[in-house]
């Protein structure tokens, strides 16, 4: 029994070493998700064969083994950037190869717009901490970074205002996985009080005097 499986090892050996084997040519492009080229990212095939980049985001990763085999490629994005999933390719599909690797960013890109006329001096915060304050004309522009997927509450802060209506509005967003524009646009309205008849001022009444003579009986 054990001879037979010596025999069956040294089979599976034999079989290993005289599989024909490819010289495989990868090339291989890095890129943001806006198609710009990413320079000096590390690229690997199976945690062997290593190169970066080039400025234009190219290189190119020669490989050489079985027909049978499975490379896993990997690009290793800059640290602003999440991970890129590693590509898996076989030998067996040509002696050249086309990968491409999409880095995306961690945080996002959100330029805040607020048109909030009547609240000139307010505090506009986002996720409770102020970001600014609306202008003269009624406006505010701010940039903010968030990851995707996060949620975003923008407040117009009236605690300052209580003649404003309404108070204290919030406009509330999901960060999509793109750069954006968010509008917050929040009309107010001033509300008068009214005075209480309880309160209503009192009218002053001077002191009238009547004569008095003061006679003999």
């Amino acid at each position: 029994m054990r001879t037979l499986i010596f025999l069956f090892a040294v089979l599976l050996a034999a079989c290993r070493v005289g599989s024909p084997r490819e010289t495989v040519h990868i090339d291989v492009m890095v890129t943001d998700d806006s198609g710009d080229a990413l320079a000096e990212v590390p690229l690997s095939v199976d945690e062997g064969v290593g190169k970066r980049s080039d400025a234009e985001g190219k290189a190119r990763l020669t490989v050489s083994a079985p027909l049978d085999r499975r490379l896993r490629v990997r690009a290793l994005c800059p640290e602003a950037y999440r991970a890129a999933e590693p590509r898996v390719v076989s030998v067996a599909g040509g002696p050249r190869l086309e990968l491409r690797f999409r880095c995306r960013p961690r945080l996002r890109t959100l330029a805040v717009v607020v048109s909030a006329p009547n609240a000139a001096g307010l505090t506009v915060r986002a996720d409770g901490e102020p970001i600014g304050k609306v202008a003269v004309d009624g406006t505010l522009h701010a940039v903010l970074k968030r990851p995707p997927d996060a949620e975003l509450r923008l407040m117009l802060d009236t605690s300052s205002a209580p003649q404003l209506r309404p108070q204290n509005p919030v406009e509330e967003v999901v960060v999509p996985d793109r750069d954006e524009i968010v509008v917050f646009n929040q009309p107010l309205a001033l509300v008068q009080t009214r005075r209480s008849k309880a309160h209503a001022p009192v009218a002053k009444v001077e002191p009238r005097y009547i004569p008095y003579s003061i006679g003999k009986r």
